[in-house]
């Protein structure tokens, strides 16, 4: 699928940029993997996920709830 976008001129973005944002967006909002988000900005994955914080998401990112849980379980393990 191709998709044509009219971006206003005042708005200085590269055509990566462009493709890195709705790469990420729809990533984040579990519309794709990350393997074909990559291959939608002409990436491999690895470089996707390393290039995906510049445009505000990680894959790293974690919940304060979801920290708390990962503690408890990591605490069984170091009694």
């Amino acid at each position: 699928m191709q998709i044509v976008l009219n971006i206003h001129d005042t708005i200085d973005m590269s055509e990566f940029d462009r493709k890195m944002y709705i790469g990420v967006s729809l990533y984040e909002k579990d519309l794709m993997s990350s393997g074909l988000a990559a291959k939608t900005v002409d990436l491999e994955r690895e470089e996707f996920i390393l290039n995906m914080g510049k445009y505000g998401k990680s894959i790293f990112e974690i919940t304060e709830e979801e920290l708390k849980e990962e503690m408890l379980i990591a605490k069984q393990f170091i009694r």
